[in-house]
C-alpha cells in the first residue's frame, strides 16, 4: 500500500469525435495503471479546470487526440483548445517562467491521410505543450486510419511506457 502511494501520477487525456481516441486512451490508462497512479480525462473543459481536476500533480500526461474536419479539434475539445491557444499566446508575448516545467508528456494524433491536414490537431497540441515548457517523453506520433492505426498506436504505447519508466526511475 505504501508503494502505491509513492507511485508517480500519469494522466491520460483524450479528445474524440467518434470514440476511437477514447477507446485507445482507456487502453493506455490500463497499461500505465500497472506502474502509475493513473487517471483518464476528457479534454472537454479548459486547461485550468483540467489542472484542478488532476490537482496539478500529474508527472506524465499522455494525450490521444483525433483530428476532425479540416485539421480542427473534435467538438468536445473546442473550449479546451481556445483556452490553450490563449495561454500559449500570453506565454509567448510575456515570456514568463516555464509554465509546464517538470511536466512530461506524449501525444498520439489520430487522423486520416485522405485529408490534407492529417492529424493536425495532435500536432497542434504537441507544439503547445512544448512551447509551454513540457518535455516530450517520445516524439509526436500519428496513427492513420487508412494505414494500420491500431498497430501504430500499439507501437507508440509500448515506446512511451518504456521511456516513461526510464524517465521516472
Amino acid at each position: 500500500l505504501k508503494m502505491v502511494k509513492k507511485r508517480k501520477v500519469c494522466t491520460v487525456c483524450y479528445s474524440s469525435e467518434t470514440g476511437t481516441a477514447k477507446k485507445l486512451a482507456k487502453q493506455a490508462a490500463e497499461l500505465f495503471s500497472m506502474s502509475y497512479k493513473t487517471q483518464l480525462l476528457a479534454l472537454d473543459t479548459t486547461p485550468s479546470e483540467i489542472r484542478r481536476k488532476i490537482g496539478g500533480n500529474s508527472d506524465i500526461e499522455l494525450v490521444i487526440a483525433s483530428t476532425f474536419g479540416n485539421g480542427e479539434s473534435p467538438e468536445m475539445s473546442r473550449g479546451y483548445t481556445t483556452a490553450l491557444n490563449e495561454l500559449v499566446d500570453l506565454h509567448v508575448k510575456n515570456e514568463p517562467e516555464v509554465i509546464l516545467k517538470n511536466q512530461y508528456y506524449g501525444v498520439f494524433g489520430l487522423g486520416s491521410s485522405a485529408y490534407p491536414k492529417f492529424a493536425a490537431y495532435g500536432r497542434h497540441l504537441d507544439q503547445c505543450y512544448s512551447t509551454l515548457g513540457a518535455t516530450p517523453i517520445v516524439p509526436y506520433t500519428t496513427g492513420d486510419e487508412l494505414k494500420d492505426q491500431k498497430g501504430s498506436f500499439d507501437k507508440w504505447l509500448r515506446k512511451v511506457f518504456t521511456a516513461s519508466l526510464k524517465t521516472m526511475n
